[in-house]
């Protein structure tokens, strides 16, 4: 007798907090909220994030390129990065190189949470998104940090006196510089406007010792894709073949991001740096 009885208070008690400020509510989570009573939680709303992908030279990923186009794979590769994050992307395509096409785009794209636009943020004559921006009222808070890959990024805010204010990322148009920067400062506005606690905002970030030598750049820090492997130790980290901020291969594989410093310095094999966990499953 008594045997195989679930006793009341045997899981949690009266005025116990069983779900804390917050935590992501998965199945389980709401779940647990419904056998505590809380039929009404406050909650963050999932970021409604906008995607536009800028440039003449691009053209759907089913399109076999002609000479001078290349694949638009920002947009895919953006919108998989936004859900990844529990977001909801709302992809607004591919535009071209044409002032009026891209207004339209961004007047479309101003009424989400966040609105992050790839290519034209650079110093050429067809980087227009900056200018066009300022004149949709997008104040500008930065553009160009020293960052490599991603030095073009630009941000801003569209601030409204009876609506809550849009996010706006100018993330450069080559696909490396985009992703390192979508990782850098997309992903903290996400997990802020997701309610997220603080030490999550960022990726995970620690130390590695190096099996092969890797050069940092002369002006600025410099991220680089790497390999992480747990030994007995701590983490070891394998530079991976990257040929710049248009190459994805490397990306595509790496589990972390090397963090080299300013300075121009050969980092021998060996020699312990700073790296940011790319992957769910990378070694911590």
């Amino acid at each position: 007798a008594g045997q195989h009885v679930a006793r009341q208070g045997a899981a949690f008690r009266r005025d116990q907090e069983v779900l804390a400020a917050g935590a992501s509510l998965g199945a389980a989570q709401i779940g647990l909220a419904a056998e505590a009573g809380a039929v009404h939680v406050l909650a963050a709303a999932r970021p409604r994030v906008a995607i536009i992908s800028t440039g003449s030279e691009l053209v759907p990923p089913e399109t076999v390129p002609a000479f001078g186009k290349t694949r638009n794979s920002n947009g895919p590769m953006l919108a998989a990065a936004v859900t990844l994050l529990d977001a909801e992307p709302i992809v607004l395509g591919g535009v071209g190189d044409r002032p009026e096409a891209i207004r339209a785009a961004v007047a479309q794209g101003l009424a989400a949470d966040v609105l992050v636009l790839s290519g034209g943020v650079s110093a050429g004559d067809l980087d227009l998104v900056p200018a066009i921006l300022g004149r949709c009222g997008v104040e500008t808070i930065f553009h160009k940090v020293r960052l490599k890959p991603g030095k073009p990024v630009w941000f801003g805010i569209l601030r409204r006196p009876d609506a809550a204010a849009t996010l706006v990322f100018g993330l450069p148009g080559n696909p490396a510089s985009s992703l390192v920067c979508f990782e850098l400062f997309v992903r903290p506005a996400l997990a802020i406007l997701a309610g997220r606690p603080r030490q999550s905002w960022h990726l995970p970030r620690g130390r590695a010792r190096l099996t092969a030598p890797a050069k940092s750049a002369a002006d600025r820090p410099v991220y680089l894709p790497c390999r992480l492997d747990r030994v007995a130790g701590g983490l070891e980290a394998t530079p991976l073949p990257w040929s710049g901020s248009s190459d994805l291969v490397g990306l595509a594989v790496a589990t972390g991001l090397l963090a080299l410093p300013a300075g121009g310095n050969l980092h021998e094999a060996g020699a312990e740096v700073d790296v940011l966990l790319l992957a769910a499953d990378a070694p911590a």
